[in-house]
This record gives C-alpha cells, sequence and structure tokens, in this order.
C-alpha cells in the first residue's frame, strides 16, 4: 500500500510541476476560481468562452471609390468612408496620396493629412471625405489613402483621378436674325449653357440692343451663374432684342469664366412700324400705341392649385383676339408640353393640366402671343 501511495504522490507532484510550468509560461494566474484569466503581457482576455481582442485595430468602411473625373483647375465634389478603431495607443492618422485630399467637413477643411484622437482608447466612427485636385489637364493621378495607427494593421483605400481642360459650350447656335419693330421686344430665342472646371462665377453678357433672362423670363443686360464644385449644369439663357431703338444690331452674348470665353452671335434689325397711307404721324402714334399694348394683350396669369400634386387649372386673360400658345418648360429650357396653340378669343380662358405624367420639381408654364409673354412657376410635389 506504500508504495501505491508513493507512486500516486509522486504523479501528483508531476502533474502539479507540469501545470506550473504552462502557467508561468503562459504568465497566467486564476482568479477567485471563475473563469476570468489575467496576463501581464498577453492579449486574450478568456471569460465565459468568450474571446476578446485587446490588440489596436482601426477598421477603414468603405466599398471603393469610381475614379474622380476632375477638370483642372477645380477641385472634384468629394466623395466619402467611415473609419474607427479601439484598444488604441495613438492617434489614427490618414494620409491622402499626391492630388487628392481628405477633410472631416465636406465642404471645407482639406488637408493632405488629418488625426483622429482616441479617447478612452477609442475613435468612433468618423466620417472622411475625399477629393481629386488636378494640377495638369491631361494627367491621371494614382494612389492610396492610409489608415495607420501605432501597433494597428494599416488600412489602404486606392483611388483614383483623370484630370480633364475646364470648357464652357453653348449650343445649339447660330440663331436666326432677330426682327421687331420699334417699341416692342422681339421673340426670344435661347441655347443651353454648360461648363465644367470653372473656378469663379460664370458671366453672361449681352450686346447692345439684346437683352438675356434665365427661364424666369426676367431680362437683364447680364446675367452671374454660379458653379458648383466648377460645375454648371444645363441651363438655358433666353435672348431677344429691346426693341428701343430702331436700326440694325449684331454682337455677341459673351460667356465667360476662369479665362475662357464663348460667344454667341446674335444680329437683327428693329423697324419702324409703316401704314398704308404713308402718314409719319399715324405712323408715329401707331408704334406708340402699340408698344403700350404690348404688355397688356396677356393679362393675370395664374394657376391652382399650386404646387400641384396630380391636376391644376390655368387661368389667364387676354385684351384682345390673338394666336396663343401656351406650353409647360423644365427648368432647362425644354419644352415639354404644349397646352394650346392656336388662336383665341379676348377673355378669361382656363386649362387643366394633368401633372401625373410629370417628376417632381418646378417648372414653367409660358404663354406667348405675338407681343406678350407671361410666365408661371409651377411647382410639382
Amino acid at each position: 500500500m506504500k508504495k501505491i501511495n508513493s507512486l500516486l504522490l509522486c504523479l501528483a507532484l508531476t502533474l502539479s510541476a507540469s501545470t506550473f510550468a504552462n502557467a508561468q509560461s503562459a504568465k497566467a494566474t486564476t482568479l477567485n476560481n471563475n473563469d476570468e484569466a489575467y496576463a501581464e503581457d498577453v492579449i486574450v482576455i478568456s471569460k465565459q468562452g468568450n474571446t476578446v481582442n485587446t490588440m489596436p485595430y482601426l477598421i477603414a468602411d468603405h466599398s471603393g471609390f469610381n475614379t474622380f473625373v476632375g477638370y483642372y483647375p477645380v477641385a472634384t465634389a468629394p466623395k466619402s468612408f467611415n473609419v474607427w478603431g479601439d484598444n488604441l495607443i495613438a492617434n489614427i492618422k490618414v494620409k491622402a496620396p499626391a492630388n487628392f485630399q481628405v477633410s472631416f467637413s465636406k465642404n471645407s477643411g482639406y488637408k493632405t493629412t488629418i488625426n483622429l484622437v482616441p479617447v478612452g482608447g477609442i475613435v468612433a466612427s468618423k466620417k472622411i471625405w475625399v477629393r481629386y485636385t488636378p494640377d495638369t489637364a491631361g494627367t491621371v493621378a494614382v494612389g492610396n489613402i492610409e489608415c495607420t495607427s501605432a501597433g494597428a494593421d494599416t488600412f489602404l483605400i486606392n483611388v483614383a483621378g483623370v484630370a480633364k481642360k475646364a470648357y464652357i459650350n453653348c449650343a445649339p447656335v447660330p440663331f436666326a436674325p432677330f426682327s421687331t419693330i420699334a417699341g416692342t421686344p422681339s421673340s426670344e430665342q435661347y441655347y443651353n449653357l454648360t461648363a465644367n472646371g470653372i473656378a469663379s462665377n460664370l458671366m453672361v453678357t449681352a450686346p447692345a440692343g439684346f437683352e438675356i433672362a434665365f427661364n424666369d423670363f426676367v431680362y437683364h443686360q447680364s446675367l452671374t451663374s454660379t458653379p458648383a464644385y466648377g460645375k454648371i449644369a444645363t441651363t438655358a439663357i433666353w435672348v431677344r432684342m429691346k426693341g428701343t431703338t430702331t436700326g440694325h444690331f449684331a454682337g455677341n452674348v459673351t460667356n465667360v469664366a476662369s479665362n475662357i470665353t464663348r460667344n454667341v452671335h446674335v444680329s437683327g434689325d428693329v423697324t419702324v412700324f409703316k401704314s398704308n397711307n404713308g402718314d409719319e404721324t399715324a405712323d408715329a402714334q401707331a408704334a406708340e400705341r402699340i408698344a403700350e399694348e404690348s404688355n397688356d394683350e396677356v393679362g393675370e396669369l395664374i394657376n391652382y392649385p399650386n404646387p400641384v400634386i396630380t391636376t391644376t387649372t390655368i387661368s389667364f386673360d387676354l385684351t384682345t383676339a390673338t394666336d396663343v400658345k401656351v406650353a409647360l418648360y423644365d427648368f432647362k429650357g425644354s419644352e415639354i408640353k404644349v397646352l394650346a396653340n392656336s388662336q383665341m378669343q379676348s377673355g378669361v380662358h382656363t386649362l387643366t393640366l394633368d401633372a401625373t405624367e410629370f417628376q417632381s420639381g418646378s417648372y414653367l408654364c409660358k404663354v406667348q402671343t405675338g407681343k406678350t409673354i407671361r410666365t408661371l412657376k409651377l411647382v410639382k410635389e
């Protein structure tokens, strides 16, 4: 029996030594007979069967960026990704490659490098904005946005940019010659203006004898269009002769921004009203009468309801029998529906517009006779 007990004691001592050696190599100590273990140099905590990583880590959440297309020298519209981290022992540094910049704000504060400061080792999810800043037209830039923090794996986000040449386009042109009688503005013609890579406001200026307007049909000698990220979306520019002075007029509607100029040539004649009897006094009186009446052919133009959900009733008053065109335009200046185009008698006229076929947004209703134009803004909900 003593021999058996001795053998059991030796076995127990051998197991204890082995267990101690393993525990010592792991530098771990069991506490309070529960499942929680502590190790001064160990990076894994085991509790209730779950494993938690205590190494510093960061994550950059993105689905990949399409190629940035820029127009030198203007920065592109930004794109974004999110970054966060835990168990951090240092800042998260986000560094952009050449020709790219990063920022915490969509519209300002762009730099080559920005830092996120952890609080208690944690950086909560933060949106990072990225933009491409081309330095030469016709070039391509490729690189990685680096997201780094001491002790954590590095995240690389691939980005690429293509730089194109800035432009201003005007179409369709050329215009047919304008004509009108003294005291009456001419009929309008329009062109669509587009631009990209514009670093300043785009100025549109009419030559002597002409005036221009956006889709609000409020005429001026010059107009200003402000780019968004260097881009001017398709914008209709309406042109007409003033008709205030007789004679032949010709020149260019200039479209200027960032040292780029595009000209739209216009020309036309303003003539004196001529009667059949050659009476100059009567002719002058007739011209004056036409000028006075030109703004009165179409009276009040209204619609109800506005904003429009399904249908709306458009109402306008004619002071005389005349040919009338009533049409709907989008805010690019494109005619999308003709509601009426015929001769109408004097008096109040109503038309019903079915708006269910139109997308939500703003539209322009235009009532035009030979002498008068009235416009009304409609909003489709």
